[in-house]
């Protein structure tokens, strides 16, 4: 073979690639083209994908929501509440309080449409993608102008839904998120929050069952302190603090209807209440019938009509145990605080005065009937500190509601404190282990085990026997 024919070989070869790859390249610059006059004007968002503005959340006056799949319409108008403020109303029901961030929330998410992804501009093929009978939202502006957006079927990885919109001329998806936000019902619009308040505002917290009262709390401005079943102890900061903080997860679970018949759901003769007090709120909610035991039960809230069902698992105080909330101790003064304390201890008088220097702590004077007892143990604490830490233990070690104690007290202890304000402790005897405990002259509600006197007298014996200071 000569070098002349090898080479017309190759320039066939060679010719022939050439062409081919001028075919390729107009295949794909017609494909190009081809894409290039379907695409929707709009404006790239920060994902990449596409989006349009439909309107301002604020201009919106009516909204209608038609959910296809319950085949219901909802007709929603912004009104003045009784403060003057916007809110909306659900047309059919106007007392069915609206869950204002989820129904505004649906507006929100039609007023700036993201696509995921064009599908035709084609709308005529609107049936093949769930169109032909979607879901409708309809916003209704102040000046008149009407916009619309479909949601049609779910695309085959069910990842997002079919959509057209009347500000587009194309069929496009949204992410499964966006559209199952907006496919909302009834339940899902009706507000469920019972009370609506900073659990650090709670002022009062009273649960009643019956006739009896299961817990009454208060805020003395320093802690919470409670008033019945048992009086005058303060609370445990994180045991409180958990329960406290349940209180503004209860929920409504289903909206019954405004009614006047209290007696036909119970709610005349509630099994319970639960009253919480903030400073800008003061709301009961009122529990009737059950209607699965111990499961859900009809209710209220007092001085509305809306009644309601309540999941009574949620309801944090319905066994709650007293005792396991609060501090036991029958007082809990501050040493610092105090200028004196007088004790009449089954018959031993204790007259204690502290001096204190706040400055110069080593220089704490302690005189008890008289002598200086200022004097430290081998540990080199104060024998008071020692003497002083049991008389402050002294504390309910089980309640006893509902008892009348009468009788003498067989111990009295009064705490001074350096403001002139007094604390005082009265035990009367209930039996040989236990003693009612009276605080500022009020039955606490609790017993007290009576050993610990002995505690105390022991701790005094030491401390005269072995802390006096000439």
């Amino acid at each position: 073979m000569t070098i002349k024919t090898i080479w017309k070989k190759y320039k066939a070869i060679i010719i022939l690639g050439s062409i081919l790859v001028v075919l390729v390249a107009a295949y794909f610059i017609g494909m190009y083209i081809k894409s290039s006059s379907t695409a929707v004007t709009a404006n790239p968002s920060s994902t990449g994908t596409e989006s349009v503005d439909m309107f301002l959340v604020n201009d919106v006056s009516k909204f209608q929501i038609f959910n296809s799949i319950e085949n219901k319409t909802y007709d929603f108008e912004k009104r003045k509440s009784g403060d003057q403020t916007e809110v909306w109303v659900y047309v059919e029901k106007p007392t069915l309080k609206v869950d204002q961030d989820v129904f505004t929330a649906v507006i929100r998410s039609m007023s700036f449409i993201t696509y995921e992804a064009l599908v035709t501009t084609d709308k005529s093929r609107a049936n093949e993608f769930g169109l032909s009978n979607p879901s409708v939202f309809t916003a209704t502006l102040a000046n008149g102008d009407v916009k619309k957006f479909e949601i049609g079927g779910s695309t085959p990885t069910h990842s997002g839904y079919y959509c057209m919109s009347s500000e587009s001329s194309v069929i496009f998806t949204v992410s499964a998120a966006t559209g199952d936000s907006m496919l909302i019902t009834e339940a899902d619009l009706y507000n469920k929050t019972i009370f609506d308040f900073t659990i650090d505002d709670v002022k009062e917290i009273i649960y009643n069952k019956g006739t009896s009262t299961i817990l009454d709390i208060y805020y003395d401005g320093k802690t919470y302190v409670t008033r019945a079943p048992i009086y005058g102890f303060s609370t445990k900061d994180q045991e409180f603090i958990d329960f406290r903080n349940q209180l503004p997860e209860l929920k409504k679970s289903t909206y019954v209807g405004a009614s006047s018949e209290k007696s036909k759901y119970g709610l005349d003769n509630p099994i319970s209440k639960l009253r919480i007090v903030t400073a800008a709120m003061d709301k009961t909610l009122i529990i009737g019938k059950e209607i699965v035991k111990n499961s859900e039960a009809y209710a209220m809230i007092e001085g509305e009509d809306d009644i309601f069902i309540f999941d009574l698992s949620t309801f944090p105080s319905k066994d709650v145990d007293i005792m396991n909330l609060i501090v036991p101790n029958i007082a809990l003064p501050f040493l610092r605080e105090q200028s004196s304390i007088n004790i009449n201890l089954l018959g031993t008088i204790i007259d204690a005065k502290q001096e204190l220097n706040d400055s110069d702590p080593k220089s704490d004077k302690f005189i008890v009937n008289g002598i200086n007892v200022s004097g430290k143990n081998s540990s080199d604490q104060l024998y008071y500190k020692e003497f002083y830490f049991n008389v402050v233990s002294l504390e309910a070690v089980k309640t006893e509601e509902g008892a009348k104690p009468s009788g003498p007290k067989e111990v009295r202890i009064e705490y001074v404190n350096k403001d002139g304000s007094k604390t005082l402790i009265e035990c009367v005897k209930k039996d040989n282990n236990y003693a009612y405990a009276f605080l500022n002259g009020k039955y606490t509600g609790t017993l007290i085990d009576r050993a610990k006197y002995t505690e105390i007298k022991k701790s005094y014996d030491d401390m005269m026997a072995n802390g006096k200071v000439s």
